[in-house]
């Protein structure tokens, strides 16, 4: 037992913290390990691959840095929303968890579920001093008065109870410790608030990929990019998921990946799944029981 508590442990390897654009050896190590992720990683998420990509991972690389976290990590989580960078929420709650210095987040509910009080706020104990701290309530009526829940596309009309939460858990952060995310936004923060942004209307998804391939769809769309029309495709599975009754924790299983790493075979594969019961084949409770 003694044996493997000590394996649960041991921390994940860490990027050497000195590596910033502090001094001139560090550019020059940060350069190095830039290009090799830009260039020779495979699980280099793409939107931080190729040679043009090489300053991205430069930064990624210093945030690594300076927050004490695996590089990867940073890559996975932020996000570019119209020139502004920003982080996933969950990424933002999982570093208040781990910084030591508050318990986990939890979440605090009142209101009827589906009515306009409906809502949650986030709270926390400081250790050092055994405190609450709470954070803002986030309501549905919040979110209709911010024009959050009313955008085209919103995450807000389809999955309300994870977007309270994910809002209640960055403003939370960011009261009680801004440090944590280097005074960024969370990406979903600035998708709701990005002028114009969402209120497009998208174009179907079996219009632009007609049975091909998502990076030949995305060049001959002209005007979606592989990462842009991945994320389609995306919010494609989960909102039909969720009109069949069929949870995010549902598809993750069946694909064996987090919604963040699908392939584009796992958003075939879900879309073969959904398809069967959107024809009356078989029962979700039969494809993904």
């Amino acid at each position: 037992m003694a044996e493997e508590t000590q394996a649960l442990s041991v921390q994940a390897p860490q990027i050497n913290q000195g590596m910033s654009f502090d001094t001139t050896e560090s550019r020059a190590e940060l350069m190095r390990f830039a290009e090799a992720l830009a260039m020779r990683a495979d699980i280099t998420p793409k939107r931080f691959r190729g040679r043009e990509k090489v300053g991205n991972c430069m930064l990624a690389l210093d945030m690594a840095g300076r927050m004490g976290v695996n590089p990867l990590m940073v890559m996975k989580n932020l996000y570019d929303v119209n020139g502004e960078p920003a982080w996933k929420a969950e990424f933002l709650i999982a570093r208040v968890n781990q910084c030591g210095r508050f318990t986990p987040l939890d979440f605090e509910w009142r209101g009827t579920e589906g009515s306009m009080q409906w809502g949650c706020r986030a709270y926390s104990t400081e250790r050092a001093t055994g405190s609450i701290r709470y954070g803002s309530w986030i309501t549905l009526q919040m979110a209709k008065d911010e024009g959050w829940s009313t955008k085209s596309g919103s995450k807000w009309k389809t999955m309300p109870q994870q977007m309270m939460m994910y809002r209640a858990g960055a403003f939370w952060q960011r009261t009680h410790g801004p440090e944590l995310s280097l005074g960024l936004p969370t990406y979903e923060e600035l998708e709701d608030i990005t002028p114009g942004a969402g209120n497009a209307p998208r174009r179907p998804l079996g219009e632009v990929m007609r049975g091909k391939p998502i990076e030949q769809a995305a060049i001959e769309s002209g005007d979606l990019t592989v990462e842009e029309l991945q994320a389609l495709a995306v919010d494609n599975i989960r909102e039909r998921a969720v009109t069949l009754g069929v949870s995010n924790a549902n598809l993750e299983a069946a694909v064996g990946r987090s919604i963040p790493d699908w392939t584009e075979q796992d958003l075939t594969d879900l879309n073969e799944m959904l398809i069967k019961i959107e024809s009356g084949l078989q029962t979700a409770d039969q494809v993904f029981g």
